[in-house]
């Protein structure tokens, strides 16, 4: 648990207690407590049982995802280990997502050559973009590897080459292929249809992977 909560159950056992059928029906519960009247005490653990439960399960689960949630009192012993009961129902809350599941992971760079990385209930997912060198007019680098910005953590799943001419030229058809991706570059070359001359434009390839 990284967090700290002082929420703790009360009546963890279930002791002396109304069961469901018993406190829907009870009348200090449809009707509410009469001036004056003694509320029994199966149905003020139970009510305190069921308000407790919620309360100390929603701060482990706040706790849990790095808040530390207390009533207010200092000082104050943490609270004891949790009953199964409390366990499980932390662990449904644990689904609720919070400021710190969508910011836990995120990072990005908004750059020319950037990246963006998903937080980890999406996944962690990867999504990176940059380009390579400029292959002069002449056609004479045709090929090349190009680095990621980052390198992938785990891998690159799948990685596509554009490219970009410095000027609109009608001489010839071209274009860059991929011809294999890893977690660190990505590797292209470039095909024409023709000599290898592109009536003066000089071609750039941009690339854009996706991994983990």
């Amino acid at each position: 648990m990284s967090g700290i909560t002082n929420f703790t159950e009360f009546n963890p056992t279930n002791a002396n207690q109304d069961t469901d059928a018993v406190y829907a029906t009870d009348a200090f519960r449809t009707g509410g407590a009469v001036n004056g009247a003694v509320c029994p005490s199966s149905a003020f653990n139970k009510l305190e049982r069921q308000a407790s439960l919620m309360t100390a399960a929603l701060a482990l689960m706040l706790a849990d995802k790095g808040y530390s949630p207390v009533d207010g009192t200092t000082p104050f012993q943490a609270a004891p280990s949790p009953s199964a009961s409390l366990t499980a129902l932390a662990g449904v809350l644990a689904n609720i997502i919070t400021a710190a599941d969508q910011s836990e992971g995120v990072s990005y760079s908004i750059a020319a050559k950037g990246y963006i990385v998903l937080p980890t209930w999406l996944g962690g997912l990867i999504i990176q973009w940059t380009f390579g060198a400029t292959d002069p007019a002449d056609g004479s680098q045709p090929s090349q590897s190009i680095p990621w910005p980052n390198t992938f953590p785990n891998a690159c799943l799948f990685g596509i080459v554009s490219m970009n001419l410095s000027t609109l030229t009608g001489t010839q058809d071209n274009w860059y292929q991929t011809a294999g991706w890893s977690a660190g570059a990505i590797s292209v070359q470039r095909q024409n249809n023709g000599s290898g001359q592109f009536g003066g434009a000089t071609t750039t390839p941009y690339v854009i992977g996706i991994g983990y």
